[in-house]
């Protein structure tokens, strides 16, 4: 069967530039009439004479019109070639949350997190090696090195395939350092791990530290 003959893209575009011509000639032509010979007619919205506000309506169609032909000629090119045509990039959407709203998803963090590991058994075989890896890396030679202050208070506890962790510092930076080297040190040990941290009133820091072999 035949195919259905289709109009060529700058067959399309001539006959929109020759419909807007005749358009404008015509709005041009009935200005002059109702302006009479002794003056042109004035545009209502500019203030300009009728027919050079036509002739610059016609240069900016005509512009207009010769940036749609060259993109449906890339169309055409695309389509002919068996190229996708291209698709509009949607912008970018920023999300921005509140402190409020951050503390809020990080409280839901932790209470997943914490609710996983309740739910867990302790495991003999492996909870107690593990309580006690953990606390030989927080004495280790690699977070001596860096010689920030250890943390006051360190609770351990392991199931049977996660940890919670809870360090306490006096110190904001101490807590930093240490934890970094702390985290850097855990892959022998733990396979995934995240940290949550927490301030007090005093300027003491809290980090809570969940991990997963």
């Amino acid at each position: 069967m035949a195919s259905e003959a289709r109009p060529q893209p700058r067959t399309i575009v001539a006959l929109l530039v020759g419909a807007t011509v005749i358009a404008l000639l015509a709005g041009w032509m009935g200005a002059r009439m109702a302006g009479g010979t002794g003056g042109g007619a004035m545009s209502a919205l500019t203030g300009q004479p009728a027919a050079a506000g036509a002739a610059d309506r016609l240069a900016a169609l005509e512009q207009r019109v010769e940036r749609i032909a060259v993109q449906m000629d890339r169309l055409a090119g695309a389509t002919a070639s068996g190229r996708p045509r291209p698709a509009l990039a949607a912008a970018p959407v920023e999300s921005v949350e509140s402190d409020a709203e951050l503390a809020q998803s990080q409280r839901k963090m932790v209470q997943s997190l914490a609710t996983q590991f309740d739910a867990e058994s302790v495991d003999p075989r492996w909870s107690a090696s593990a309580e006690a890896a953990l606390r030989r890396i927080g004495s280790s030679d690699a977070i001596l090195s860096i010689e920030a202050q250890p943390p006051d208070r360190q609770v351990i506890d392991c199931r049977r395939t996660r940890c919670r962790m809870e360090f306490d510092f006096a110190d904001n930076a101490d807590a930093e350092d240490w934890t970094l080297a702390y985290l850097t040190s855990l892959g022998g040990t733990l396979s995934r791990s995240q940290y949550f941290v927490s301030k007090g009133p005093t300027g003491s820091t809290r980090i809570t530290l969940y991990g997963q072999r």
